[in-house]
């Protein structure tokens, strides 16, 4: 096999991983603002091994896998594996921070590729963020419902209370334990989701994404990858 062929299939195997089992024109559509142009035949192209990259279509490409030009030239040409590709080193990160923003995809698969507790370290971490940038809209939307003119239809006794909760919201003095419970809500009601035997049913998803205002499709895109990975090891074991 030639180094152009070679580069060819290493790119065709790449693009694979990337899609997943989703279909290509779902992957390509759903995805069509971070691929930033790339469209559904170059995508087939590459995974075809029958086309190599373009200037344009590499930087389209590193962008969206948010990995630096240097890793991705050193994996097409051999040098580094997929893995390694999609597990960006500190310097990596630091080399495309102007480049490029890590896609969802690659940072789930990244995750994915972690020991458990540095997995855990990550979702806390993401949980302290959360928590932080909770407080400024915690106090946002007490002042939303004090403006509220619909609020004017709820039943006074009800609308009393909800002022007053919101006073004590805009006044800094429950915050700090509302974002905890908040946290630890979404965290038990994902958890929940996430950790059944069986795929959820879709009203309990539907159940869910309204509970923690999360868009409906992309809760069930993820409860589709994560019962993949799971129906998959159970098939491995019982083999």
């Amino acid at each position: 096999m030639s180094t152009d062929d070679e580069r060819k299939h290493r790119l065709s195997f790449l693009c694979k991983r990337l899609r997943g089992n989703e279909s290509l024109r779902s992957f390509t559509k759903k995805r069509s603002k971070q691929l930033q142009g790339i469209s559904h035949a170059s995508w087939s192209v590459w995974e075809r091994g029958a086309g190599d990259l373009s200037r344009d279509s590499l930087e389209r490409l590193v962008s969206f896998i948010g990995c630096s030009y240097k890793s991705l030239s050193e994996y097409l040409n051999g040098f580094i594996s997929l893995e390694e590709l999609l597990s960006p080193s500190l310097s990596d990160i630091n080399e495309s921070k102007e480049e490029s923003t890590l896609s969802p995809d690659a940072a789930a698969f990244w995750m994915k590729s972690l020991p458990l507790k540095d997995q855990l370290f990550i979702v806390s971490q993401g949980f302290q963020s959360f928590q932080e940038h909770l407080d400024k809209l915690v106090e946002e939307k007490a002042r939303e419902l004090i403006q509220n003119e619909a609020i004017e239809s709820i039943d006074s006794d009800i609308q009393k209370l909800i002022e007053q909760r919101a006073e004590e919201l805009v006044n800094n003095k429950v915050k700090k334990e509302l974002a905890q419970e908040a946290i630890e809500e979404t965290s038990k009601l994902l958890l929940s989701l996430f950790s059944n035997d069986k795929y959820p049913l879709q009203s309990e998803i539907i159940k869910v994404a309204k509970k923690l205002n999360l868009n409906t499709d992309n809760l069930v895109e993820i409860c589709d990858r994560i019962y993949l990975d799971k129906t998959k090891k159970q098939h491995k074991q019982s083999a």
